[in-house]
């Protein structure tokens, strides 16, 4: 999760989330990163594989910001890993968007 300018927020999946965030300040990232600069990463949850961490995503980004950000909030500490079977409560958090 990244805290870009305007009060908007980056949602993406990366094995080197470290590294991605530079390429993102750099204007080397999506082109919504080059229009809204990231000011910050603001969270990293690590996933079982792959597949898990592009599910989510896609699942985060159909909910509203206010949404998003709850999410990141309930989730495990970065050093934690979410498995590729845990929903992490993402439909509870679409109704409250």
């Amino acid at each position: 999760l990244l805290h870009c300018t305007g009060g908007k927020s980056y949602i993406g999946i990366s094995p080197l989330p470290h590294e991605r965030f530079a390429a993102h300040q750099a204007g080397k990232g999506a082109a919504f990163t080059r229009a809204n600069r990231p000011q910050a990463l603001a969270a990293v949850v690590w996933f079982e594989n792959r597949s898990a961490a592009a599910s989510m995503e896609a699942r985060l980004k159909s909910l509203a910001r206010p949404a998003k950000l709850a999410w990141f909030g309930r989730s495990p500490a970065t050093t934690e890993l979410i498995p590729s079977t845990l929903s992490a409560g993402i439909g509870s958090l679409a109704s409250r968007s």
